[in-house]
């Protein structure tokens, strides 16, 4: 079903994957880019599970553990969002459950990106090798960190720091803040939101950062 893909995105975990996958989804909606995408429940915005691109470049697709069902699917990007005791009629132990998700992570052909507060999820996929590993999370240790999380006036802001290497192997940190709507999973950014004459308060530690987002809407 994957094969004719040149790069295929699977979400795994015991819980959150039809959430995760119909945002990545909603973010190649606004991209413009174009994709398949095979979900584990209708978006609103799609009006389906399921949409079909004109191209075989990427999809991005829902990946399930249940029977081992998504060891028999290609994912070069794969992603892990948790793992807690479920379909223990087949798995009998969480020993067991974790070392498939392992043989899932270990898949992957380009990149594992995991929940790294989840301590399941970080035994599981300890010591893989081979791929590029993005972890995210609340706490400071994840590369991906989101901080501030607020509901305002009927929308949702997170502030998320990045930690970025460069070929140096030099690292440093980078913030960014998003803002998320509370209709179904629609994604928007601070454009979007001036583009349509909203009102938007940012507030910053750095006057630095605040003259690139002001030099960006500029243009």
């Amino acid at each position: 079903l994957l094969d004719g893909y040149r790069k295929t995105v699977g979400v795994a975990g015991t819980h959150g994957k039809t959430t995760t996958s119909s945002m990545i989804t909603s973010v190649f909606m606004e991209s413009m880019f174009d994709f398949s995408a095979i979900l584990g429940g209708n978006m609103k915005r799609l009006g389906s599970a399921y949409t079909i691109g004109k191209t075989n470049d990427v999809c991005v697709f829902e990946s399930c553990e249940y029977k081992e069902s998504f060891l028999h699917f290609r994912s070069d990007v794969s992603v892990v969002l948790n793992i807690a005791e479920d379909h223990m009629e087949y798995f009998k132990t969480l020993e067991n459950l974790e070392a498939s998700f392992r043989k899932f992570a270990g898949m992957s052909t380009k990149c594992v990106i995991y929940n790294g507060d989840d301590k399941n999820t970080i035994d599981s996929i300890t010591g893989i090798e081979g791929k590029k590993m993005i972890s995210f999370g609340k706490t400071s240790g994840c590369d991906y960190v989101a901080k501030n999380i607020d509901f305002v006036n009927g929308a949702w802001t997170a502030t998320m720091k990045v930690t970025i290497t460069n070929n140096k192997g030099e690292t440093r940190d980078s913030t960014m803040t998003r803002i998320y709507t509370n209709a179904g999973v629609t994604y928007g950014s601070i454009a979007d939101f001036v583009s349509e004459d909203k009102t938007v308060l940012m507030v910053s530690e750095k006057k630095t950062a605040l003259d690139v987002v002001y030099s960006r809407l500029g243009n």
